[in-house]
């Protein structure tokens, strides 16, 4: 779980929850609402809300892949440059946060190996 202190910028999208969903969203690069949740130990409904205001400022694109919602930046975002560069330099003070995204397995485990 990510930890829970405030630090200058740390509410500049509206809300702490909502910054730091942002910066993960930044730091996997995809992801979807449960994953966000779990990393945050935000409540599922929180994150979805969160979700759904980052995605009505046009910040952040949905994608259904199979039955999966995934989450990334906007690529068609009129600022996605310059967001991207404010993401990398707030990242760079949370470390935290680049912990918690190293620590989510991306591919799928060999079948039959225990886990």
């Amino acid at each position: 779980m990510i930890q829970k202190r405030l630090r200058p910028g740390q509410s500049l999208f509206g809300t702490e929850s909502a910054t730091r969903l942002l910066l993960l969203i930044y730091a996997l690069k995809s992801s979807y609402a449960s994953q966000l949740a779990n990393i945050t130990g935000y409540g599922v409904t929180t994150v979805k809300n969160q979700i759904l205001n980052l995605e009505d400022d046009g910040i952040i694109s949905i994608q259904t892949v199979g039955r999966q919602r995934m989450i990334s930046l906007n690529p068609q975002f009129y600022a996605r440059k310059e967001l991207d560069q404010l993401l990398e330099s707030m990242i760079q003070n949370s470390p935290e946060i680049l912990q918690s995204a190293a620590k989510i397995r991306s591919r799928p485990r060999k079948t039959g190996k225990e886990i």
